[in-house]
């Protein structure tokens, strides 16, 4: 995975730093030092490295947030996909029962408005009998 090898690099940037520091407080041995000025060296600054370094943290911080985790698990686990399907099958249910309760709520609101019309219209205008 990418984040294995941007974890790499960033150990790799950690270590020349802290030889490229060593370097120059000399503190290195004879054969680390012909390494580093020879021909394996790689001639960059500790600035450099520290740059480069913490642009790779970056760049691992962009992509270690949630969601680019919750998409990596979407990718490598079949599990977690049927746990995702799941959830959202209930989420569907659940929904579908609520749009039904409400339109029972409505439907006992209107009854109950003309219920209470009628009950206002038989007091006030009360049925005389014909004699």
């Amino acid at each position: 995975m990418i984040l294995d090898e941007l974890e790499e690099l960033r150990c790799f940037l950690l270590q020349r730093l802290a030889e490229a520091e060593a370097a120059e407080d000399g503190a290195l041995t004879g054969l680390a030092m012909s390494s580093l000025s020879g021909g394996g060296g790689s001639g960059l600054e500790p600035s450099q490295l520290k740059k480069m370094a913490s642009s790779t943290e970056a760049v691992m911080g962009r992509l270690n947030t949630g969601q680019v985790h919750h998409l990596q698990l979407i990718r490598s686990s079949p599990k977690y996909v049927d746990r995702l399907v799941d959830t959202l099958k209930q989420k569907l249910s659940l929904e579908a029962r609520m749009v039904a309760a409400n339109e029972a709520l409505a439907k006992r609101k209107d009854d109950a408005i003309k219920e209470q019309v009628n009950v206002i219209i038989k007091t006030l205008f009360p049925v005389r009998m014909i004699e």
